[in-house]
């Protein structure tokens, strides 16, 4: 079975972008990066999957998401899926395995 075959559904990289609101204060908002749209993977629950993030807590991962190629992909970066519209904190980037045959993000539900 070919690699593609497995990648069954889109998703869009959003990066925190600050502003400044009315009053002169800084909002972060989230917005897409331009090449990081309709990247095709494939999304798996993950529920009690534990990682330590970089102040040593230990954080529980809800979801894992395999695609082909994480490059321009940032821990602290927004995975928008728009079929369920739900978006996903990401805690970690990754090949699978090390072997750089395919990427693996985990990230946590958030909306």
């Amino acid at each position: 079975m070919a690699l593609n075959a497995l990648l069954t559904t889109t998703i869009t990289i959003e990066r925190k972008t600050p502003t400044k609101d009315t009053s002169g204060g800084q909002v972060d908002v989230f917005a897409p990066v331009a090449t990081l749209t309709n990247i095709p993977c494939t999304i798996q629950s993950r529920s009690g999957v534990a990682v330590v993030d970089q102040n040593q807590r230990q954080v529980i991962m809800s979801h894992a998401i395999y695609l082909k190629d994480t490059t321009g992909i940032l821990r602290g970066d927004i995975v928008y899926h728009a079929a369920s519209n739900t978006r996903f904190l990401i805690y970690n980037v990754g090949d699978m395995a090390d072997r750089k045959v395919i990427g693996r993000i985990m990230c946590k539900e958030i909306s």
